[in-house]
């Protein structure tokens, strides 16, 4: 008896999982062993990921292959997380971090690079509708509020591939409704509600970029759902 759980899905769709690999340096060997350990820890939690569906796990695979992703913790570009679906079977799903979000734009081609920003009351800040660019010129980087001012929003500013410039924008409402869902539904265990809410907010901004990222990608049916089945 196998010890190891699903191991017949990782032997008998080995060989396809590999062929629909983004590039050479996926390795499906070191996924699976990455996987492997993210189940082993959730076998002493509420909901041991051992108990999904067979193909929740190959569609997990399947996608981080498409998508150039991996699950290497060191990296932080994707996640795992259990869910139930429709059947109310537990399904695997793949959440990409923001720096996954990064990577895929950058796999297919999308940014050549990109920063988020907060933007303060003191600071000069103007939008160049013309060239959707921005002029963001501050004096000071302190974040205490008596210097630069409260915090009014942000931007998430990406050069594409092109050379063209891509601004995405959120407001101090939008980062404070964010933040209040968070806070709500983690009952108050989360970054937004420590010291890390700018680091936070700045998530969000590269979280609001990933939707036209993803928007742009020139997709094949196969990586239109790998994009549409992870779990954004």
């Amino acid at each position: 008896m196998n010890t190891i759980p699903f191991q017949h899905v990782f032997s008998q769709h080995f060989a396809y999982l590999s062929s629909q690999a983004f590039d050479s340096s996926f390795n499906l060997n070191e996924e699976i062993s990455y996987l492997n350990q993210i189940i082993f820890n959730s076998q002493s939690t509420t909901a041991p990921m051992s108990m999904a569906a067979d193909w929740s796990v190959f569609d997990l695979l399947l996608n981080l292959a498409r998508l150039g992703l991996s699950l290497n913790p060191e990296k932080k570009l994707a996640y795992v997380l259990p869910r139930y679906v429709e059947t109310g079977e537990m399904a695997l799903k793949l959440y990409p971090g923001y720096r996954g979000e990064i990577a895929i734009a950058t796999n297919f081609k999308i940014i050549q690079n990109t920063m988020s920003t907060l933007v303060y009351e003191k600071d000069q800040f103007k939008v160049q509708v013309a060239t959707n660019d921005v002029e963001h010129f501050v004096t000071s980087l302190s974040l205490d509020p008596n210097v630069r001012g409260a915090c009014s929003g942000g931007y998430c500013r990406s050069v594409l591939t092109d050379g063209s410039v891509h601004v995405a924008y959120m407001s101090i409402e939008e980062l404070d409704a964010i933040a209040q869902n968070q806070i709500e539904m983690n009952m108050g265990n989360t970054p937004w509600n420590s010291i890390w809410r700018s680091e936070m907010r700045r998530v969000a901004l590269y979280r609001r970029a990933a939707k036209d990222w993803r928007n742009m990608i020139t997709a094949s049916n196969e990586t239109k759902y790998a994009l549409l089945s992870t779990e954004y």
